[in-house]
């Protein structure tokens, strides 16, 4: 019992740390009103976000340059998402590099070269470069997480051995990524790829339904269909309705939103709205990232055209309108119904 309780103590700890580490990726805050910036210096790199005027991000898929600009990071000499979201998380991301100290250290003596590859560092998973007027400034490499899933194996160019950041500080950097290669590769209903994201709430019908990831990666939805494992209480996820749920994420990960009128990314105005029966959506769509407590994503569905093979939508963030395909209600309809838990089996 002594054991178990210690158990729940430390993963309710650990939660607590997510928690004020998750708004921290958000608000660039902890609770109250101290920002990151007010943080001294203590993280993997001394260079302040201020000094950078470039940040080169290379993974597995491809390399993005981001580039300072008047009113945010640019990429492709456009501005990242509506509202400069993608420019808020490079900035959250170099203050984390510049502030979140290392948990752990391996000394070069610690370990062989050659086990860099089971540190996930050869090749990286992630790589980082900040320059200012073409002069690099630092290198960061991110690898595998630990087997705990909480801390991630981290290379500074400069600088001898491995070091264990947060999970979420080179989580920062893989989302904003996503995001702008989804950007740059065409218009698509959600702003974020659904690889990149842990948890979708959907509001219809005055209901709420959530569904997220286990540790696996499964989704599951969190009111049934799935089990607790004790002492963390982790969820496991249902394995027959796992792969439905994902087969309706997938459906509208690939669905595209065109724009009508004006730039998609323009300023939506109230009778707008009230004409496309997006004052009052009929569904509204949450996207969540790992480690991320508020939405990176809100899309709302309004009226149908004339024709009914049409949607009109609305992203509050971006507060553009377009239209997409009426069939991708029916993906969301579909959640739903994988929502309701299923039917007594014979003999129950």
């Amino acid at each position: 019992m002594r054991r178990i309780a210690a158990n729940f103590a430390v993963a309710s700890v650990a939660a607590g740390m997510v928690a004020i580490i998750a708004g921290l990726s958000m608000t660039g805050r902890w609770p109250g009103h101290a920002g990151l910036e007010h943080f001294a210096p203590n993280g993997i790199i001394a260079t302040p976000s201020e000094a950078v005027d470039t940040v080169e991000v290379t993974t597995r898929s491809g390399e993005i340059t981001f580039h300072r600009g008047p009113d945010g990071w640019l990429s492709g000499g456009r501005d990242n998402a509506g509202g400069g979201e993608i420019s808020k998380q490079i900035e959250t991301g170099l203050r984390f590099l510049n502030v979140s100290a290392p948990l752990r250290i391996l000394a070069p003596d610690q370990y062989r070269p050659g086990d860099l590859a089971a540190f996930g560092l050869d090749p990286p998973e992630l790589t980082v470069a900040l320059a200012k007027q073409g002069r690099e400034l630092a290198r960061v490499s991110f690898g595998a997480t630990n087997p705990a899933d909480i801390t991630q194996y981290v290379e500074a160019a400069g600088r001898p051995g491995i070091y264990l950041l947060p999970r979420h500080v080179g989580g920062e950097w893989r989302l904003a990524a996503a995001r702008a290669e989804r950007l740059a590769q065409g218009s698509f209903l959600l702003s974020a790829p659904i690889a990149q994201i842990w948890a979708v709430e959907i509001v219809a019908e005055g209901q709420l339904a959530r569904f997220e990831r286990d540790n696996a990666g499964l989704w599951f939805h969190h009111f049934g269909q799935h089990t607790h494992v004790s002492p963390a209480d982790a969820h496991v996820a249902d394995p027959v309705r796992a792969p439905l749920i994902a087969a309706e994420l997938a459906a509208l990960d690939r669905a595209e939103a065109r724009k009508i009128g004006r730039d998609f990314a323009s300023d939506a105005s109230d009778e707008e709205l009230e004409k496309y029966r997006l004052a009052r959506p009929a569904i509204i769509l949450l996207l969540y990232a790992r480690d991320n407590p508020a939405p990176i994503a809100r899309i709302e569905f309004g009226a149908t055209s004339e024709d009914g093979a049409q949607q009109y939508v609305w992203d509050p963030v971006s507060r553009g309108i377009g239209l997409t395909s009426s069939e991708q209600a029916e993906h969301i309809r579909g959640l739903l119904e994988l929502a309701k838990e299923p039917p007594a089996r014979a003999g129950q």
